[in-house]
């Protein structure tokens, strides 16, 4: 069974062959619902429906969460800027294909790695709830306000310590790098004979994540009279930074420039799956703290507290 990534993968692939095969992008919206997992054919049937009462592909593409999930807005920004500019779009919906089966991969690599570590955090953490049923052993008084207080802060450090733990554990990226996005965008805007300057106005009036700053930033000092490449480079964010370092690289090398932002971007999403991978290996450290902080206090209540108060009592 395939996992909510995977079908959206295969379902960005049917689209990205449906406008391969020549189709614009209203037909192939109307005809997308025909080649997908069954599980996203509601939505991007009424989807289609939505396209031929008139709705704008971009608009359309930008409401299907429950089928593109996060990435919805990758999408939308790449049919906005393809019936602006032209280009092939199908290649970048094939690139992001690519980097939802990485995400996925990644995602079961997740499960698999952490399954252990937080099945073992969390039986650690849980065993002091087994202590209530225990505690009337001790002959110590649990009902009234003391022990009523001693069960409560112990189960309560219990299952902060099972909350702790369970949120140490990273999720993969939900959703495709903006920067990577944006350097697909403008590297199929390239191979159809855009202008970089024109393909960057285009890209920079569309929602594209923590990039909107910036982009706005660049975007004014574009009107003060700076190239697009320099205005890239002072916009203050080092993702647009970065892509200005490939275009500017191309140009010096003489290589194409669309081969170098599609390279930028397989940089781009390798980063941050290294990221995930990295912060998935830090994890067990970091059980640590719930494990010294959570569950060994909740031990010293539930555990050894009853037969403390046993003895100080002399009960």
């Amino acid at each position: 069974m395939m996992s909510a990534l995977e079908e959206r993968a295969e379902a960005l692939r049917a689209l990205a062959g449906l406008l391969r095969a020549g189709l614009g992008p209203h037909e192939a919206l109307r005809e997308w619902h025909r080649d997908v997992p069954p599980t996203c054919r509601p939505a991007l049937m009424r989807m289609a429906r939505r396209i031929s009462l008139g709705s704008s592909p971009s608009r359309s593409v930008a409401e299907l969460g429950t089928v593109l999930g996060d990435d919805a807005p990758a999408v939308a920004a790449a049919f906005s800027v393809h019936m602006e500019l032209g280009g092939d779009v199908a290649h970048v919906f094939d690139r992001l294909a690519a980097a939802v089966e990485r995400r996925a991969a990644s995602e079961r690599a997740a499960r698999a790695a952490s399954a252990g570590a937080l099945l073992s955090g969390r039986v650690v953490a849980g065993l002091p709830l087994f202590l209530v049923p225990l505690a009337p052993l001790a002959k110590a008084p649990l009902l009234d306000s003391l022990g009523i207080a001693m069960v409560v802060v112990g189960v309560g450090l219990a299952l902060a310590g099972m909350w702790w733990i369970g949120r140490l554990v990273p999720r993969p990226p939900s959703a495709d790098d903006p920067a990577a996005l944006l350097a697909d965008l403008l590297a199929s805007a390239a191979r159809g004979g855009v202008p970089l300057a024109v393909a960057m106005e285009s890209a920079a009036r569309v929602p594209l994540a923590r990039l909107a700053h910036g982009l706005s930033r660049a975007r004014r000092l574009v009107v003060l009279g700076a190239p697009w490449a320099e205005a890239l480079a002072l916009s203050g964010d080092d993702d647009l930074a970065g892509i200005a370092g490939a275009v500017g690289r191309a140009d010096r090398l003489g290589t194409p420039v669309a081969d170098a932002l599609e390279a930028h971007a397989d940089r781009c999403r390798e980063i941050a799956i290294h990221r995930f991978e990295e912060a998935l290996r830090r994890a067990p450290v970091l059980m640590v703290l719930p494990l010294s902080f959570c569950v060994l206090p909740a031990y010293g209540v539930l555990g050894l507290g009853p037969y403390l108060r046993t003895m100080a009592t002399g009960v």
